[in-house]
């Protein structure tokens, strides 16, 4: 937490007096300890960085030190169109791009083929249910919607082929889905038949009708249609209320959303987990469980790594039988770059969603790029 508010990320409060007496709000007078120095920004064309001469940190390479960073000149367009974007890849304007849209892969792939990628999983989309609330404060109501949701059709919703279904919290999961135990394996089964039974014996009637807050983005747009169509099967109507992701936000941040609300997971991280606990800042649930509690303060008070992973693995096993959360499906990510791009092999983050720190161990091949014709 001290690092957060002293240190680093929009959480820091902490700036240099004479940036503040020059004026914090011109981008000249930004100053820090990085790699890069601010050169130029044109609005809505691109910012431009420049070597950082007195750069304190080095990298070692078959044996020999290096000053960092390697290019002289970073440049960040700002494209808003895609196929804008795509174009700019494609030609070599571009050296890499880190997140394209899934729906441009296999263009991208077929017209480009020279070009590398990586893919990867860094978060997922999941909705979380107002646990404070009658009937999701019932745990088997909320099993009985997971049970009633075809999880495989949501792994394929991206169009490129089959995705894991089994992902949540973590990714690569800790348990494997067939090792899991039967009472949390048979979440994962498709079964509207025995949701809606379920629901019966819970005293939920048929035509029951709840809220799902969402953004209106693609990504929504089709899990919440997914969702609509599944649920109408158990005999539940689904009220979707899409809006504007600022709004969206706001009731996130407020809680005031009512039955429910589909938000992103950081699946990569396996001590995020800890974080959706009862209390914690991503408690989207608002959810209340004494024994996931005393296995979340024991996870974060643990200092061995394999200690804290058992704890781990049965604190995950312990959400998803609860299903404060409804895992829907894991983001797609893929990012590509030219050849000429050298010490770069596909990370995607070194420290907390960062890609920019990695920019500074890149290098480009100028001879390589000249005579791939670019």
């Amino acid at each position: 937490l001290m690092m957060y508010i002293v240190g680093y990320e929009d959480r820091a409060i902490v700036s240099p007096p004479e940036m503040i007496k020059a004026g914090p709000g011109q981008w000249e007078n930004q100053v820090g300890t990085g790699p890069f120095m601010f050169k130029e920004y044109v609005v809505g064309s691109h910012m431009t960085f420049k070597k950082n001469p007195n750069y304190w940190k080095t990298t070692t390479i078959d044996g020999k030190e290096y000053k960092m960073p390697f290019v002289d000149e970073l440049i960040i367009p700002i494209i808003p169109d895609e196929s804008t974007q795509m174009a700019a890849l494609r030609t070599g304007k571009l050296d890499l791009h880190t997140q394209p849209n899934v729906s441009q892969w296999k263009t991208l792939e077929q017209t480009a083929p020279e070009l590398l990628s990586a893919e990867g999983a860094g978060f997922g989309r999941h909705l979380g249910f107002n646990t404070t609330k009658a009937p999701f404060n019932d745990v088997n109501v909320r099993r009985a919607l997971m049970i009633g949701t075809n999880l495989k059709s949501f792994g394929d919703l991206h169009g490129i082929g089959p995705r894991p279904i089994h992902w949540y919290p973590m990714y690569p999961p800790y348990t494997k889905l067939e090792d899991l135990p039967a009472e949390t394996k048979m979440l994962f089964d498709y079964n509207p038949e025995l949701a809606r039974k379920m629901l019966d014996e819970a005293g939920v009637p048929v035509g029951f009708k709840m809220d799902v807050y969402a953004t209106n983005t693609p990504e929504d747009d089709g899990a919440t249609a997914l969702l609509k169509d599944m649920w109408t099967k158990i005999g539940v109507e689904v009220n979707i209320k899409q809006m504007e992701t600022v709004v969206w936000r706001a009731h996130l941040d407020k809680r005031t959303y009512t039955d429910s609300i589909i938000s992103s997971h950081a699946a990569a991280n396996p001590a995020e987990l800890f974080r959706y606990g009862p209390g914690m800042v991503f408690d989207i649930a608002l959810w209340t469980n004494e024994a996931f509690s005393k296995l979340q303060a024991k996870g974060l008070a643990e200092i061995d790594q394999v200690k804290r992973d058992k704890i781990i693995e049965e604190a995950a096993i312990s959400i998803i039988d609860e299903v404060p959360y409804l895992p829907l499906y894991l983001s797609p990510i893929k990012w590509y770059w030219w050849p000429w791009l050298k010490n770069y092999y596909g990370e995607w983050n070194i420290e907390d969603a960062g890609f920019y720190p990695i920019v500074p161990y890149i290098w480009i091949d100028q001879s390589m790029k000249k005579k791939m014709g670019y």
